[in-house]
């Protein structure tokens, strides 16, 4: 950019600096991180249909936005804005957050909140990232089967119950999701999934969002047999795994039974809802009714372990058929039956 070049960029989820002052679309080319192996021809052939005096407006473009943004000489000025910036966003986010209003509809259907209360005296467990989260978010992840659990695994050292289809499930949905999104996850059991999100915002760029644990923190019925749980750890093994993460800034827990902690947040105030609490017909539907009018209009609505004829299934058949609502349930080996409403 500083001589005056259309910078090509590979990628379609990395935050570029100063993106929102800086149009990058009006000056440069950008190729989403699957079409990198065709970087060569998708290049020769855009170049190709662009005019020359449109090739000249680019550069002199990108020359000027180097100029204004990110020169040297700018950057004593530019840091200063962008800390007010983050200040006034910080400050901002300590009590609300915008949302966007979208198609879908949930609950009463009624359009979205401008604004959303956050819950009173609940704090991330760290207060900023650590170097740690590199092993999450730049390394590839270390699997192991825990023998004699039943189906658990361990991911870069800790233990929870997906399949590798369930981890590349969340990933994709937390990348997707708008900036400063507010996620909700019911049932956290040692913060795996948890974790696993926060990496997939954090790899996103996406540093102001936020995911809020909601669980008791007791374990199911089916779990009491562990040792964790009968010598009441199961807490502090979340708490240790989310700090040794280093991805604690992005990870609220709130210890709670599921409907209490419902209360705590407004109505269209969430991006996504993830279900994964008490697996009982009664306990899964009453998590069904409390927390789905929370979700704002077009935000990303799923479960897990929603396996035909048993409770989480039975809960989401009838919550969905009350409502006229359509349900897709992935079985293995894609996911351990992921159910989007």
């Amino acid at each position: 950019m500083s001589a005056g070049k259309i910078p090509v960029l590979l990628g379609d989820t990395a935050a570029l600096p100063f993106e929102d002052e800086i149009d990058y679309s009006s000056f440069s080319l950008r190729i989403p991180e699957k079409q990198a192996g065709e970087a060569g021809k998708i290049l020769h052939d855009w170049l190709a249909q662009q005019k020359e005096s449109e090739l000249l407006t680019r550069c002199r473009k990108s020359r000027e936005v180097w100029e204004r943004f990110l020169r040297c000489s700018q950057w004593p000025r530019r840091l200063i804005h962008v800390l007010q910036k983050e200040l006034v966003r910080i400050r901002e986010n300590a009590h609300v957050a915008s949302r966007r209003p979208s198609n879908w509809q949930c609950g009463n259907g009624q359009a979205a909140e401008p604004a959303v209360q956050f819950p009173h005296g609940v704090h991330p467990v760290t207060a900023a990232p650590s170097d740690l989260a590199r092993q999450w978010v730049e390394q590839p992840l270390q699997f192991r089967p825990v023998p004699s659990s039943n189906g658990m695994i361990e991911v870069n050292g800790v233990r929870g119950f997906l399949l590798p289809g369930d981890i590349h499930y969340l990933v994709e949905k937390a990348r997707a999701l708008p900036k400063n999104a507010v996620v909700v996850e019911l049932g956290s059991f040692m913060g795996l999934s948890a974790i696993i999100m926060a990496s997939a915002l954090a790899s996103a760029g996406n540093g102001g969002a936020r995911i809020f644990c909601v669980d008791p923190w007791k374990g199911s019925p089916e779990h009491q047999d562990m040792e964790v749980i009968k010598n009441a750890r199961l807490y502090e093994t979340f708490l240790d795994n989310v700090r040794g993460s280093g991805l604690g800034n992005f990870i609220y827990p709130i210890r709670k039974p599921s409907v209490d902690a419902a209360s705590l947040f407004a109505d269209h105030s969430l991006d996504l809802l993830f279900v994964d609490g008490d697996h009982s017909l009664a306990g899964c539907y009453a998590d069904l009714l409390a927390w789905s009018p929370k979700l704002r209009p077009g935000g990303v609505f799923f479960g897990h372990d929603c396996v035909p004829g048993e409770g989480v299934h039975q809960a989401v058949e009838r919550f969905t058929r009350q409502r006229g609502l359509a349900h897709t349930v992935k079985s293995p080996p894609e996911t351990h039956y992921m159910v989007e409403i």
